[in-house]
C-alpha cells in the first residue's frame, strides 16, 4: 500500500506542474484519491476481494438517565496509538452504525502542541439515557501523503484587530472575543450561522444601512467589572489581570467541528516578586453557544488562586457551589433585551465564591496538574422561533447540518455516499426548534451541563480488529 500512496503523491506533483496542469497527472490523481476513500470505507476491490481494513473500535457510554446531545468526544494520538501502534491521521474516517448500512461521523484533527503534527481527534455523539454507542475509526496506515475530508464549517477562530482583542472565537449560536486584560465580550445570534467574517468587514467599513448580525450581550472594558479572568492575591484580596505581559498568541484550530485559541504568559512577574507561566486555551464547539477554558499555570504557590469574573451587572446570581454552577438571566434597560450567563466548573475545584461585594467572584484552585478548567455560556433571549436546536448537534446519524457540502471538498469528497457511508448532509431536514431563548430553559441547561461535567461519558477501546 506504501507504494500506492508514493504513486499518488507524484501524480499531485504532476497535477500541480506546468501552466495548464498535467491533465493525465490529475486524472490519476482522483482516481488514487477515489481509491483511497474507498479503501478505508471497506469498499470491495475489482475481482470481488476485499481488503483488510485497520480500525479502530470503541463504545461510549451515557451513565446518565438523560439523553445527552452534541457531545464533544476529544481522544489524544497517545490513546489512539496505544490500542493501534500504526495509527496515523493521514487517512482515517469515523463510522458508526452496523454493515451494510454505515454512517460517517464528522470529524476533525487537531495540532494542538503545534509541533507540525496531528495530535487530537474531535467528533460528535448524540447518546440515549444509558446508551452504549460503538464508534469505529477506520484508518490507512503508513501513507505518505495527508487526505482530508470536507465538512461544513461550523466554527470559526482569527485574529482581528480591528475588534479590540487579542482573538475571536465563533460557533453557529456565539462569538466570543477576548481581550488582553483577561476580559471576555460575548455576542448572540437570532439566527444559526456563521457571521464573524460580515462582522469585521462591517466594522472595517461601517454603513448606517448595516443591519445587526451579532447582538452584543456582556461585555466590559476591564475584568474588574465584567466577565473574565484574572489571578487572586489571597494575602491582599485584589485581583490581578494578565495586561501587559508579554505573550504569544496562536490560533491552535479553526475547523469545522471546534476551534481553539492559545495565549502563553511565559513569564509574569507578580508584585510579590514570584514568577509564573501562565497558558490560557478557550475553545468553542460545533452546536454549542459556551466557550470552554482551560488555565495550565507553573509556579501560582499557595499565595494565589485563578478567579473567574462573573458580570457584574447589579443582578444577584444563582448559584451552586456542590453542583458546579452559577446563572443569571436579566433584562437590559435601555434595549428591554433579556440576556443569561453561567459558569459551570467542576465542583472538586471549587474554593469559594466571593459574591457582589467583590463583584461576583468564583475562586478556584488549580488541580494536581496544574489545571482550572470551566466553560462560559451565554444566551440571547429571542421570540421567533429558530432553526435547528442551539445545543443539538446534528449527529451524525441523525439531525446533521443542512449547509452544502465545502466547495473545496475535491474527488469523492464531494459525493454524498462512499459505499453506502452516508456523507453528512444525507440527512432529513432539521426540525424547527426554539433555541435558549428564555430563563427556564437557560436554567435547565447550565444544571445539565454541571451534570454533564462531574459525570463525562466513559469511552472504552476494544481490542483492534480488522474489517473482512
Amino acid at each position: 500500500m506504501t507504494g500506492f500512496f508514493t504513486n499518488l503523491e507524484k501524480q499531485w506533483q504532476l497535477c500541480k506542474s506546468g501552466p495548464l496542469y498535467n491533465l493525465k497527472g490529475t486524472f490519476y490523481f482522483y482516481l488514487g484519491f477515489g481509491v483511497l476513500l474507498l479503501w478505508i470505507s471497506g469498499c470491495n476491490f475489482p475481482g470481488g476481494q476485499n481488503r483488510d481494513i485497520p480500525q479502530i473500535q470503541l463504545t461510549i457510554q451515557n451513565t446518565l438517565p438523560i439523553k445527552r446531545v452534541n457531545v464533544p468526544i476529544v481522544l489524544s494520538l497517545a490513546e489512539l496509538k496505544a490500542v493501534a501502534s500504526n495509527f496515523s491521521f493521514n487517512a482515517y474516517l469515523v463510522v458508526s452504525g452496523q454493515a451494510p448500512v454505515e454512517v460517517e461521523i464528522p470529524s476533525q484533527a487537531d495540532d494542538t502542541n503545534y509541533d507540525g503534527h496531528r495530535d487530537a481527534l474531535v467528533f460528535f455523539v448524540d447518546l440515549e439515557p444509558q446508551e452504549t454507542k460503538s464508534v469505529r475509526i477506520r484508518y490507512a496506515p503508513d501513507n505518505e501523503i495527508s487526505v482530508t475530508l470536507g465538512f461544513t464549517p461550523r466554527t470559526r477562530a482569527g485574529i482581528f484587530p480591528e475588534l479590540g482583542g487579542f482573538a475571536v472565537l465563533e460557533s453557529e449560536w456565539a462569538v466570543y472575543l477576548l481581550h488582553p486584560n483577561g476580559s471576555i465580550d460575548s455576542y448572540g445570534k437570532k439566527t444559526k450561522g456563521l457571521f464573524l467574517d460580515q462582522f469585521v468587514r462591517q466594522r472595517r467599513t461601517p454603513s448606517a444601512s448595516d443591519e445587526e448580525i451579532l447582538t452584543p450581550l456582556f461585555t466590559a472594558e476591564a475584568a474588574s467589572n465584567g466577565p473574565g479572568f484574572g489571578l487572586w492575591d489571597t494575602e491582599t484580596g485584589t485581583l490581578i489581570s494578565p495586561e501587559d505581559q508579554r505573550d504569544y498568541v496562536r490560533i491552535v484550530a479553526d475547523g469545522p467541528m471546534r476551534s481553539v485559541v492559545q495565549r502563553i504568559i511565559p513569564d509574569w512577574v507578580l508584585s510579590s516578586g514570584r514568577t509564573v507561566s501562565l497558558t490560557s486555551t478557550y475553545s468553542i464547539y460545533a452546536g454549542h453557544q459556551w466557550t470552554e477554558h482551560h488555565i495550565q499555570t507553573q509556579g501560582l504557590g499557595d499565595g494565589h488562586r485563578i478567579a473567574i469574573r462573573l458580570p457584574d451587572r447589579g443582578v444577584a446570581p444563582v448559584r451552586n457551589e456542590k453542583d458546579g454552577w452559577v446563572w443569571s438571566w436579566e433584562t437590559e434597560a435601555q434595549t428591554d433585551r433579556e440576556m443569561g450567563f453561567g459558569v459551570i466548573y467542576p465542583a472538586d475545584g471549587f474554593e469559594t465564591f466571593l459574591g457582589s461585594e467583590a463583584g461576583n467572584t468564583i475562586l478556584m484552585k488549580p488541580d494536581q496538574h496544574d489545571e482550572v478548567y470551566y466553560r462560559f455560556a451565554t444566551a440571547l433571549g429571542v421570540e421567533e422561533e429558530v432553526e435547528t436546536a442551539t445545543q443539538g448537534m446534528v449527529d451524525s446519524v441523525e439531525r446533521r447540518d443542512q449547509s452544502p457540502p465545502d466547495e473545496k471538498e475535491v474527488g469523492v469528497a464531494t459525493q454524498q455516499t462512499v459505499d453506502g457511508i452516508e456523507r453528512p448532509n444525507e440527512s432529513p431536514p432539521a426540525k424547527k426548534e426554539v433555541g435558549i431563548a428564555t430563563q427556564e430553559a437557560f436554567e435547565k441547561y447550565v444544571q445539565a451541563m454541571a451534570t454533564e461535567i462531574q459525570t463525562p461519558p466513559v469511552i472504552q477501546f476494544t481490542p483492534q480488529e480488522t474489517k473482512e
